[in-house]
């Protein structure tokens, strides 16, 4: 992947690899098809590309995403770095994308995880949801 974007200084931007758990592949299904069956195919299929984009550009501003109002009871189970949030609106609805950013340890590079795709419909968490492993 290659950006053009830099900061103030004109250094570029780190460029962070977008890794997904086996939750938020269920979710992510889960949603298209409930969106599909709601609107219809091209509504699934517009949906799932701008989540892509969405995905696609966390990995050069992940910064942009607010603490999420779940970061309390993330951070019992997982201390580290904070549980973000970013609100990808679609159409009439906006879905919530909980993930961390993760900066580059040695010769690592830095990475967001997603965690979970849910409605904002949806209630906050009071409990943090088992861990999946990231795909």
């Amino acid at each position: 992947m290659t950006h053009e974007e830099a900061d103030a200084e004109g250094n570029p931007l780190p460029i962070y690899a977008v890794r997904l758990t086996a939750a938020v592949v269920e979710q992510t299904t889960a949603a298209f098809f409930w969106i599909n069956d709601k609107s219809g195919i091209d509504a699934a299929d517009a949906w799932q590309s701008g989540l892509d984009a969405v995905w696609a550009s966390l990995a050069t501003l992940p910064y942009r995403c607010q603490v999420a109002e779940e970061n309390r009871i993330f951070q019992r189970k997982h201390p580290g770095p904070p549980l973000r949030v970013f609100l990808y609106r679609h159409g009439r609805n906006a879905w919530q994308i909980l993930l961390t950013i993760h900066e580059a340890e040695g010769s690592d590079q830095p990475y967001v995880k997603l965690h979970q795709l849910r409605s904002s419909a949806q209630k906050p968490l009071t409990k943090w949801p088992e861990d999946s492993p990231t795909i």
